[in-house]
């Protein structure tokens, strides 16, 4: 090989290397981009974990409430919108029925024997419920309100 063919060759692979190394920064730099993607998108999925974990902590509310004589104790419940609810009905002596149709919560409530009615709150605002079982002469007395707040 002679000098001219020698530095031919040496020019031709400094291109190369020039090339190579323009290339290999370009896909280094775009390596650099998608690591820190991939830590934004990580943050953001640890998030929206962390925020599950906490609602699924948020414990149930349970409210007891009572059917006698014509009567719901309480007849006035407040609840918070997302926040799940457990309500434990118990009749003393008749058979009674619970209906928040609003909420759709529907229980048949028989004496001596608790029932249990599970829901979760979608919407604020202040929904009647009745009982949809004839009790007696003043059955369209027995109701209540849920209030769902914010």
């Amino acid at each position: 090989m002679n000098l001219k063919q020698s530095l031919s060759l040496t020019f031709f692979l400094a291109i190369v290397a020039l090339i190579v190394g323009a290339v290999g920064g370009y896909a280094l730099a775009q390596a650099k981009d998608r690591i820190i993607m991939a830590q934004e998108t990580e943050r953001v999925i640890m998030a929206q974990e962390k925020a599950q974990v906490i609602q699924a902590q948020e414990k149930e509310r349970v409210i007891q409430i009572t059917a006698k004589k014509f009567e719901y104790k309480p007849n006035t419940i407040t609840v918070k919108k997302g926040v799940p609810v457990l309500l434990e009905f118990t009749s003393l002596a008749r058979r009674h029925g619970f209906n928040g149709s609003e909420l759709g919560i529907r229980a048949d409530i028989p004496p001596k024997k608790m029932t249990q009615v599970r829901f979760t709150p979608q919407k604020v605002g202040t929904f009647p419920f009745s009982c949809d079982v004839f009790c007696g002469s003043h059955h369209g007395d027995m109701s209540g309100t849920i209030t769902v707040t914010e």
